[in-house]
């Protein structure tokens, strides 16, 4: 019947005729498992489309333990402590350490006070403002002032110690802090030098000082090459921070080394000409 069909139609008709005829007929239940196959089959994403959506690559348990570490070096090494550090390093190694404690312990808060509070409150006080956009100070223009107010608080220790008749070598080494802070608050006008680089090689340069002048008790040798480690970590976890480049790094530290060594040096010369 169908032949017969085929043979009084037309060509065209004949064709599509015999198309219907050939087609795969489905039942429900084909068609249903059809479907399925296609809900698991893998999808194809368009990587035009999503090319330009920024996906932040996973970071690693060890990565986060790294840069956590290294914030908390920058932190414990900070340019506001290190004056500290510095002053309790004389009063535990030189002949400081008879002073009465009461002036130990006054000395000590008022070097922590005008070297590390005073910038401390001045950075909180800006970035209230919204005039810096971070307390770790990533800009490079936005240390300006900050940097400023740090290095008049050098200054006032400075001279706050000059006053208790502190040792020359002693205040000497704060000023020198401060023109060292000074020098990279100008510097930074251009280009961006590391003050943690700066405060670590100043710290290297006072204990320098104490060994070649023979003002410790103790032989502190071990205590120069620990404190050389300590800053090598320091300028690590600044790189590790992406906060400086290693030329930043390099010139803080022959900043503040210089800087201490030069002016307390005048000290020293003071003393063996005595």
């Amino acid at each position: 019947m169908s032949n017969e069909i085929l043979q009084n139609n037309t060509p065209q008709e004949s064709e599509v005729q015999s198309e219907i005829m050939q087609a795969d007929i489905k039942t429900p239940g084909e068609e249903m498992i059809q479907e399925e196959k296609k809900e698991l089959a893998p999808v194809e994403i368009n990587t035009e489309a999503v090319g330009t959506v920024a996906v932040k690559p996973a970071v690693s348990p060890l990565d986060s333990i790294v840069n956590a570490s290294a914030r908390i070096i920058s932190i414990l090494f900070s340019p506001m402590f290190i004056p500290t550090y510095a002053i309790l390093l004389a009063f535990q190694v030189t002949v400081l350490h008879y002073v009465q404690p009461e002036v130990q312990w006054l000395t000590l808060l008022v070097t922590l006070a005008l070297t590390g509070f005073v910038p401390m409150v001045v950075i909180m006080l800006l970035y209230g403002m919204k005039i810096v956009t971070s307390t770790s100070l990533e800009r490079r223009k936005e240390r300006i002032i900050p940097y400023s107010a740090a290095f008049l608080g050098y200054c006032g220790c400075a001279l706050y110690l000059n006053s208790v008749h502190a040792p020359s070598w002693l205040w000497l080494f704060v000023a020198a802090g401060a023109v060292a802070l000074l020098i990279v608050d100008v510097v930074n006008l251009w280009w961006k030098i590391s003050a943690h680089a700066a405060a670590m090689g100043g710290f290297i340069g006072f204990t320098f000082f104490i060994i070649k002048y023979g003002q410790s008790m103790i032989d502190l040798t071990h205590f120069a090459m620990l404190t050389i480690i300590v800053a090598g970590l320091v300028c690590t976890s600044r790189l590790i921070l992406n906060r400086h480049t290693l030329w930043q790094i390099a010139a803080g530290l022959v900043v503040g080394f210089a800087s201490v060594m030069l002016l307390t040096s005048m000290s020293g010369v003071e003393e063996i000409l005595k």
